[in-house]
């Protein structure tokens, strides 16, 4: 078993480049999953699914979410939680990709949404996580509360926005968007890492 050291950053939270992909990382899967956990049902009746079939579908990603948080908890004794965060979300935004073409088939469908349901409930566990793990213990408050802001605007509004871009352009387009979103996210969580650390000066 491999144990990593933690990473610690601490610094301002308003300093660019780590926590600034951070935010953009869980925003855009915040508004990703809210979007999705919204308007999900209607998308799978407009891809030929009973309204029953649709809901039963759609109850896989809270029964996977408890399934994707032990799996990020098993996966920590090998990777840092940034990864897998990055994995997982880059994962859903796949899987949502594919839910156009696959999901007008039952089958297609619960692949799709299983493999989206393990990074439904990932945030929870990973956003306290890494902000600790990069920023440590000290100020952590005042960074969760400079993250959490824009995160639970985006949870809040981007439903709303969504049912006007799915009346506009139709839920296929909405749901690209979404995956689109999961990628960048992804991608955010990604590259993070990779950025250097300013520590402040003593």
């Amino acid at each position: 078993m491999r144990h990593r050291r933690p990473s610690t950053c601490r610094r301002s939270p308003a300093a660019p480049g780590r926590f600034w992909l951070l935010a953009v990382a869980f925003v855009l899967h915040s508004a990703a999953l809210a979007v999705i956990g919204v308007h999900l049902v209607t998308y799978l009746t407009r891809l030929g699914h009973s309204p029953t079939t649709a809901a039963t579908l759609a109850g896989l990603l809270g029964l996977l979410s408890v399934t994707g948080r032990v799996l990020v908890t098993v996966l920590r004794r090998w990777l840092p939680i940034t990864s897998i965060s990055a994995i997982i979300v880059t994962g859903q935004g796949i899987a949502l990709g594919l839910l156009p073409a696959a999901g007008r088939s039952v089958a297609g469908a619960a692949a799709c949404l299983v493999a989206f349901g393990l990074g439904f409930g990932v945030a929870s566990i990973a956003k306290p996580a890494i902000l600790l793990d990069r920023y440590g213990d000290h100020g952590y408050a005042t960074i969760a509360g400079f993250l959490g802001t824009p995160t639970t605007i985006a949870a809040a509004t981007a439903p709303l926005a969504a049912a006007t871009l799915a009346t506009a352009l139709g839920y296929t387009p909405l749901v690209l968007a979404a995956a689109a979103a999961c990628l960048l996210g992804g991608l955010s969580l990604a590259i993070t890492p990779r950025l250097p650390c300013h520590r402040s000066a003593a």
